[in-house]
């Protein structure tokens, strides 16, 4: 499996659904003039190499992200251009299909690709049947998490110290320390008072960079906004596949970026009401 420069899998897997959308936020616009269109294929085939490296971890909260992501994607696609884009999008899914039958008839090998890389999703994704069972290591790790935070008054444990209380529930078979879900550390670390915090200032994110992709001019600021607001869409899912996204830099860029836009979008706002003023 695929991990590039990361220690697993789940890692590469979450990296990549963040920034998949900067790839193709910034393919739709180029595509849109000639002079830049010739970026339009590469980055396509980019974002290729980004789907089918994220089938090749077997990641299955990343591959279920896309889902939610590819939905937003359209969603916000069809508030943006209304008429526009329903008629893109038709005739793109419609050449889609045809392009894929024609593959599949005129290339044998195309098409055993294809249908071994279906196989590999729909094996990994038919084991989240088991993913939530009593005796599953999510759901331990989850109960675990919980009677620590009932034990701490719902207060938390302490910032990076939930490992350090889950070794007391180790055994012969069972040794995993990392809860292997954020929003899980998010609360077992710090208390249910941060994590509705945390969870508002996520939503909050979220609003304001729809008002950036919606509203703002045609430009950089849009492009990032956007492309922010889809991986933050993603991110909920994703953000349950790693052991700890507390020491993944990629994330924090993300959200630091996601910030700048926001501020640089509402300063713009201030200065024209200022000058209309």
């Amino acid at each position: 499996m695929p991990r590039g420069f990361f220690k697993n899998p789940n890692d590469l897997a979450t990296y990549l659904v963040l920034y998949l959308p900067f790839i193709y936020v910034l393919g739709r616009y180029l595509s849109r003039k000639l002079s830049t269109f010739t970026f339009f294929p590469v980055l396509l085939l980019a974002a290729g190499t980004g789907i089918y490296l994220i089938l090749q971890t077997g990641s299955r909260a990343n591959m279920i992200a896309l889902v939610p992501m590819a939905l937003a994607a359209v969603a916000l696609y069809l508030i943006q251009s209304r008429y526009k884009a329903l008629r893109n999008i038709t005739f793109l899914s419609i050449a889609l299909v045809m392009g894929y039958s024609c593959m599949t008839s005129c290339v044998p090998e195309f098409a055993n690709w294809s249908n071994r890389q279906y196989r590999i999703a729909s094996h990994h994704l038919s084991t989240l049947e088991y993913a939530g069972g009593q005796e599953s290591a999510r759901v331990v790790l989850y109960r675990n998490a919980v009677t620590e935070l009932k034990a701490h008054s719902f207060m938390g444990v302490g910032a990076g110290n939930a490992e350090e209380h889950m070794k007391k529930y180790r055994t012969g078979t069972f040794r995993i320390l990392a809860l292997h879900n954020w929003w899980l550390e998010i609360l077992a670390n710090y208390g249910i008072f941060v994590f509705v915090l945390y969870l508002t200032f996520y939503v909050k994110l979220l609003y304001e960079l729809f008002v950036v992709a919606v509203r703002a001019g045609q430009g950089l600021l849009r492009v990032l906004g956007e492309s922010c607001l889809l991986a933050l869409v993603g991110f909920p899912i994703a953000a349950v596949s790693s052991s700890s996204l507390i020491y993944a830099r990629f994330m924090w860029i993300l959200f630091g970026i996601a910030l700048c836009v926001v501020n640089i979008y509402q300063v713009g706002l201030k200065r024209e009401e200022g000058d209309s003023l």
